[in-house]
């Protein structure tokens, strides 16, 4: 990927599933090129499955690391299951609204749905 990022403007992650209907509209007619990071978002809260940064602010990444730190723009959650996937969400979630608030950023209240608690992580009430 790092050979291929000075040919790019934006970096677009779409789920598999997506489908782009209207060809018409270019990334950079909805995009604000002065964000380093967009996120879509709907009435169930954030959409994981779709997002776009500018190459200018992307750092490469392995893909599936054996450990994530502070600051990875992507966790992968497919590959862990149960109460471990349930935990880890929760940890990255706290951290990442941390650093959000620290900067000033703000998250709509109707889409800011936080993760289930611990406790129902390791009852699997969730």
């Amino acid at each position: 990927m790092r050979k291929h990022l000075p040919r790019y403007d934006f970096l677009l992650y779409v789920d598999v599933d997506a489908v782009v209907m209207n060809f018409e509209t270019g990334l950079e007619d909805i995009v604000d090129v002065d964000y380093d990071q967009v996120l879509a978002a709907d009435s169930n809260g954030v959409n994981c499955g779709c997002g776009a940064m500018p190459a200018r602010a992307a750092c490469a990444f392995d893909s599936q690391p054996w450990f994530y730190e502070a600051g990875d723009f992507i966790i992968r959650l497919a590959e862990l299951k149960g109460t471990v996937k349930c935990v880890v969400f929760a940890r990255y979630y706290a951290r990442a609204r941390a650093l959000m608030r620290a900067k000033g950023m703000v998250v709509a209240a109707d889409v800011d749905v936080p993760p289930p608690s611990a406790w129902t992580c390791l009852t699997k009430n969730a």
